[in-house]
C-alpha cells in the first residue's frame, strides 16, 4: 500500500483536495503533531495532535517521528506508528522537506505537487481567504517560489486551474496506482 503526499504552496488547495479524498474513502487522514495553536473548528486528535514545544521535543528525542518540519515558526511531525499501522492509504499534506523525510523513513509513497496557475493567482487566493496579514501573505508567496522550484521531485504535478478538475486528476492518478500495485 502506498500513502499519498500532497504538496504545494499555501493556498493552492491541498487541504481541500485531501479532505475530499478522505470524504470519498480513498484515503484516511494523516494526523500530524504540531506546536501551533488550534485554529477555528479544528479538533484535537482529528485534525492535529496539538503538543507543547516540550512534548514535541520529547517525541523527537524518542525518534517517534517519520518526518519533522518547521513551517512559519511552528513544528510539525508525523508519528511512525500511525503510518505503519494504517489500514488504508494515508494522505499527507506536507512540504518537499516533509515528503523527502517520509521517503527517507522508507514510507511507500505516491507524491503529487499542486501548482497555482500563477503566483498572482495564488496571492489573490490568499488575500480572499482573509486569514493572513499582508506581511504573512508576502512570506507565503516567497516560500511558494522555493517550493515550486522543487516540483520535479514529485511523481506528478497538477495545476489547479479549477478545483474540481484538479481533484479529478489527483484522484484518477491515485486510483491508477492502486490498481497497478
Amino acid at each position: 500500500m502506498k500513502h499519498v503526499v500532497l504538496s504545494g504552496p499555501s493556498g493552492v488547495g491541498k487541504s481541500t483536495i485531501a479532505e475530499r479524498l478522505i470524504h470519498e474513502g480513498i484515503c484516511e487522514r494523516s494526523i500530524s503533531c504540531t506546536t501551533r495553536p488550534k485554529r477555528g473548528l479544528e479538533i484535537e486528535g482529528l485534525d492535529y495532535e496539538f503538543l507543547t514545544d516540550e512534548q514535541f521535543h520529547e517525541c523527537v528525542k524518542n525518534a517517534e517521528f517519520a518526518e519533522v518540519e518547521e513551517i512559519f515558526g511552528h513544528l510539525y511531525g508525523t508519528k511512525k506508528k500511525r503510518i505503519f499501522e494504517a489500514k488504508k492509504p494515508l494522505v499527507f499534506v506536507v512540504d518537499v522537506d516533509g515528503m523527502l523525510s517520509l521517503k527517507n523513513a522508507q514510507v511507500p509513497l505516491i507524491t503529487i505537487f499542486i501548482l497555482p496557475p500563477s503566483l498572482d493567482s495564488l496571492r489573490e487566493r490568499l488575500e480572499r481567504r482573509g486569514a493572513n496579514s499582508a506581511q504573512e501573505i508576502q512570506k507565503r508567496i516567497e516560500r511558494a517560489g522555493y517550493e515550486m522550484a522543487k516540483k520535479d521531485f514529485y511523481d506528478k504535478q497538477v495545476v489547479n486551474l479549477d478545483l474540481q478538475t484538479c481533484y479529478n486528476t489527483v484522484k484518477e492518478y491515485i486510483l491508477s496506482h492502486e490498481k497497478s500495485a
